[in-house]
Parts: C-alpha cells; sequence; structure tokens
C-alpha cells in the first residue's frame, strides 16, 4: 500500500483498526476515501524519461498508461498520486470489446466506472534514446496487442528538456495481410489531479480539452490539457467517472465540457479509425502539464471591420482621394 493511500485511510479512527487487520492478512483490495480501490497486484513495470524538466519524469508503464513528475510538485500530476503508473492511458473499441491498461495490477486505481474490460497485451518496451533536444527528444517506445483483433499498437512518448508538455504518437498497425479492415475508436484519458486537489474546473478550445484551476483557464493558472496533433478528434471534460464511463459506453466522446463546474474532474479525448489490413494509422497529441496556465496567450488579432465599416472606410478613401485630385490637379 501507498504511503498517501495509508494517510488517507488514517484520516476516518475506524479505519485505523481495520488497516492493521489489511497489512496483516494481505486483503485483496480495500476502499479509499470512497475513490479508488488499493490492491495488492503486482506493480506494473514501467520505463522513465528523467530529466531537468520541469516535466522531470514520465513514467511509461508497459501496459500503455502514464503517470507524470513536475519538477515543483510533491505530488504526481494523475490520480492516484502516488501510484506510478496512474490512472491515465490508452484505451481502444474494437466491435463489443474494450481493451486498457492493466490498472488492477498499479496497486491503486479509481477507475471502475470503465466497467468490463480486456487489458492490453504487453509486447515490449525499449530503453530511454535521445539526448532532450528538439531535434531529438528522449522517448520511451511501448508495444502493446490489442486481443486477438490483430492490431498492434505501438506508442511512443517524447519529451524536448525544458517544455511543459510531452508529445505520443500512438500507430495502429493491422497485423492480418489478408483479413478485412479493423474499425473502432482510441482514446486517451486521464483522471486529473492538480497541485494536489482532485478538484479542479474544465477547459476546451477547439478540440483540445482538460482540467484546469479555474473555469476555461480565466485568468490563466495551473491546467493539465489534451491537445491534439491529429485532427478529427473528439473530447470530454467532466468528473472522472464520468470519463471512464464514457469510454465504457463504446462510444466516442460527446464533445462537452462541465468547464464551469468545480468536480472531481477527468478529461479525455478520442478518434474513430479504420485501419486496411497491413496498413497502419497514427494518431498524435501533447499533453500538457503547467502551473501558469500554458504557453503566453497570443497577442490581439489584427483589428477587423465588418461589411459596413467596409464600406464607410472605401468611401473615406475616394472623399480623400478626390479633395487631392482637385486641390493639386
Amino acid at each position: 500500500m501507498h504511503l498517501l493511500s495509508i494517510r488517507r485511510v488514517a484520516r476516518c479512527p475506524l479505519w485505523v483498526g481495520l488497516l492493521a487487520v489489511v497489512l496483516t492478512a494481505s486483503a485483496a483490495a480495500l476502499a479509499v476515501d470512497g475513490k479508488g480501490v488499493v490492491t495488492d497486484g503486482v506493480d506494473t513495470p514501467y520505463g522513465t524519461i528523467s530529466s531537468a524538466g520541469p516535466l522531470d519524469e514520465i513514467f511509461a508503464g508497459v501496459d500503455a498508461a502514464t503517470q507524470i513528475s513536475y519538477v515543483t510538485d510533491t505530488d504526481y500530476q494523475v490520480y492516484p498520486s502516488s501510484t506510478i503508473p496512474g490512472d491515465y492511458g490508452t484505451f481502444v473499441v474494437v466491435g463489443s470489446e474494450l481493451y486498457a491498461p492493466d490498472f488492477i495490477d498499479h496497486g491503486s486505481t479509481a477507475t471502475g466506472s470503465l466497467g468490463t474490460y480486456t487489458v492490453l497485451t504487453q509486447v515490449s518496451q525499449s530503453g530511454v534514446a535521445g539526448s532532450g533536444t528538439a531535434g531529438d527528444p528522449y522517448r520511451i517506445t511501448t508495444v502493446v496487442d490489442v486481443g486477438s483483433t490483430g492490431l498492434r499498437i505501438t506508442q511512443i512518448d517524447s519529451y524536448v528538456v525544458g517544455e511543459e508538455q510531452y508529445r505520443t504518437d500512438l500507430t495502429l498497425a493491422n497485423l492480418d495481410p489478408t483479413g478485412a479492415p479493423v474499425s473502432g475508436i482510441l482514446y486517451r484519458a486521464m483522471d486529473c489531479y492538480l497541485a494536489g486537489s482532485d478538484d479542479s474546473y474544465g477547459m476546451q478550445s477547439g478540440t483540445s480539452v482538460g482540467c484546469s484551476a479555474t473555469p476555461f483557464n480565466n485568468p490563466p493558472d495551473r491546467i493539465e490539457l489534451l491537445e491534439p496533433i491529429t485532427g478529427g478528434n473528439n473530447y470530454y471534460q467532466a468528473g472522472y467517472s464520468e470519463v471512464w464511463s464514457a469510454i465504457g459506453t463504446h462510444l466516442p466522446f460527446d464533445n462537452t465540457c462541465r468547464c464551469n463546474e468545480l468536480i472531481d474532474t477527468g478529461a479525455g479525448i478520442s478518434w474513430d479509425f479504420t485501419v486496411q489490413p497491413s496498413g497502419t494509422e497514427t494518431f498524435s497529441h501533447y499533453s500538457v502539464f503547467s502551473p501558469s496556465g500554458g504557453q503566453p496567450p497570443v497577442g490581439d488579432a489584427i483589428p477587423t471591420l465588418n461589411p459596413m465599416g467596409t464600406a464607410i472606410f472605401v468611401g473615406l478613401l475616394v472623399v480623400i482621394g478626390l479633395f487631392v485630385l482637385r486641390r493639386f490637379s
């Protein structure tokens, strides 16, 4: 059991005696403050991109789940905040089946609302490559199979030192050269944990979505944002359990955001896909973790005129032109 989980349980006197029993008997699971389950599963192996940061540690599970550390924060950025990897990862629906990371072996998880799913099959994970520069980012490559569907996911998590975001590229390969195309939905979703707090607002711009300390990140403050690079995605921000339940429906996210509500937040993006036999499709996005609201806002746009304003402006130019012609002719 992780230290943070023990502290939470100990807050309630009723649990103090039970805690000793649980530790002694090695019970299979224990509820934590009404959210999540602590298990005695075998911890999921992971690789770590370590650097000067500010994302000083990016933990990539062999099951396509992730946890993130920000250099100035005590807690990790994804709930459960002391568990590696956390409740953030890659999910795939093919037909009537949901495939997901091996959350039950994370030691602690709050993904029960996902419902029934099949764990992604671990294939391989590389060591850390690269030098951390823009031209040669640090990167870890994780490969998993999507059950018996014939799909294989190659997930590359990469980081450039000095940035408050890291990039994830997911390549779906149909390994069957003679079979049918494979169609489904690819999700990336997280249970946000901003600066040691489960509760936050939401933010959404275009098809980017995330969790923020202020509604719509206005004024700018701490954020956790999923920013697609590959277009055509759907998005969803709501209570963390609602996000897991939405994935459990096996439907695309519905492009909504509870941005003005202070809730226990989660967020995610999804893409519909079809991969031809022996073909591949790649989907990419950034994961942004910033205590100050991300990149500085873009400067004000150059003012524009509506049609009436344009007509008046042109008319003035004509009048001035005629005056100048008569004055100097």
